[in-house]
């Protein structure tokens, strides 16, 4: 007996933490299908939310209305995701937001100093736990950087990407391999002032344009 069907994969989650972050950081309202319902990806939900980003969901659908971000009056709960953590820090440093990030015990053993430093350099002022969460950030002016990293990593490029969107001047972000380039194109498509020259992406300060019935693809694994 044959069987015939359509089988749905559920989204990919590092685009889904990406699609969250860059509807959040559009104007007017954006639509995401199929968005991952893992908890990592709920946990970056949850921390936009906390900063003032309303966010509901009509069927498959969900809905994000972007713009104006808030200090958050809670804790930013990563829970195990150093996604969430590694991304919103550089969202929220380019943002000028005061928060703190805390997570779960796992999450609070792994070391961040390797955004935290670079965003540093950029002139966020931040206290954590010896490089490890919890981390508080404070409302800085931001300055670009050149960032040179000879152990790519696309959470740490795309941080300090997300940061160079609020800093003056330019950010630029060398790799000496190519890792994940979702941010990169994402970037892109939503009209940010991003440019790429082989493995180096340059960013300066500009704005997104709405995130509209973005479908996040399946992912298999």
């Amino acid at each position: 007996m044959s069987i015939k069907g359509t089988i749905t994969l559920p989204g990919d989650k590092s685009l889904s933490h990406r699609a969250l972050i860059f509807a959040a950081m559009s104007n007017g309202e954006s639509q995401i299908l199929n968005l991952s319902n893992g908890s990592d990806v709920i946990s970056t939900r949850d921390c936009l939310e906390h900063c003032g980003i309303e966010i509901f969901d009509n069927g498959h659908k969900t809905f994000i209305r972007g713009g104006e971000f808030t200090d958050p009056i809670v804790d930013l709960n990563c829970g195990n995701s150093g996604t969430t953590t590694r991304l919103l820090l550089g969202l929220l440093a380019g943002k000028g937001i005061n928060a703190r990030f805390v997570g779960d015990q796992s999450l609070s053993s792994r070391p961040m100093d390797r955004i935290l430093n670079q965003l540093a350099q950029m002139g966020l002022r931040s206290k954590s736990n010896d490089g490890t969460l919890p981390i508080s950030i404070f409302k800085s002016d931001l300055n670009g950087i050149s960032h040179n990293s000879l152990i790519p990593s696309a959470q740490i490029k795309s941080a300090i990407l997300l940061a160079g969107i609020g800093a003056d001047g330019e950010t630029s972000t060398t790799e000496s391999i190519l890792s994940r380039n979702h941010t990169e194109i994402m970037l892109k498509k939503l009209g940010a002032s991003l440019s790429t020259n082989n493995l180096k992406n340059t960013i300066s300060k500009s704005s997104l344009s709405s995130l509209i019935n973005f479908n996040v693809p399946g992912d298999p694994s």
